[in-house]
């Protein structure tokens, strides 16, 4: 027995209508709508890999660099706090200040954020800054990479100490003297 199950008014040359299902139709229809409603949310569900010190320690190099060139904005992806208004990066070019792990790492990085789907950091234009210097965690030395979400990949330098945060959102602060022992530096 077929039965209504859908009602279709979309553009681009589909027609307003009923379409009429099987109950297997239904099922089928069912299970790609829970697909689509639950594909967002599993986009970005990694475990969390660890502070700035342990990711440091697994991965092959670790830079102090400063931001010097941002590029452009993802399409309405515009954030919200209380009020103020944040938007997001595509990427942005670092130059290469130190290296505190792996070997000579090329001048200048290009680092890919992320567009709402792609389990990467958000390079908020209130976090990352033209001119600010920064602890980044890479996984290769190609000149363009991502910046993974799943850990604590980067953080803010200032006068020889960085500020960091853990799995609960839990800021802390440490030297890059601490670090550099960490790394046999």
């Amino acid at each position: 027995m077929k039965t209504p199950s859908l009602i279709l008014n979309q553009k681009n040359g589909l027609k307003k209508g009923i379409v009429t299902v099987s109950s297997k139709g239904v099922s089928l229809v069912l299970i790609m709508a829970l697909a689509q409603i639950s594909s967002p949310a599993m986009a970005c569900s990694c475990p969390w890999l660890g502070r700035l010190e342990e990711r440091a320690v697994d991965s092959p190099l670790v830079i102090r660099a400063k931001i010097v060139r941002t590029s452009g904005f993802w399409p309405r992806k515009v954030h919200s706090v209380r009020g103020e208004k944040y938007e997001s990066y595509k990427s942005i070019t670092v130059k290469t200040l130190e290296v505190l792990k792996g070997r000579a790492a090329p001048d200048t990085f290009t680092l890919l954020g992320d567009n709402g789907m792609l389990c990467l950091t958000t390079l908020l234009n209130t976090r990352f800054t033209k001119g600010g210097e920064y602890l980044f965690v890479l996984e290769t030395d190609q000149q363009r990479q991502p910046i993974s979400l799943c850990g604590e990949y980067w953080a803010p330098v200032q006068e020889s100490v960085y500020r960091g945060q853990d799995s609960e959102g839990k800021g802390y602060e440490a030297t890059l003297d601490d670090l550099r022992s960490k790394l046999g530096k």
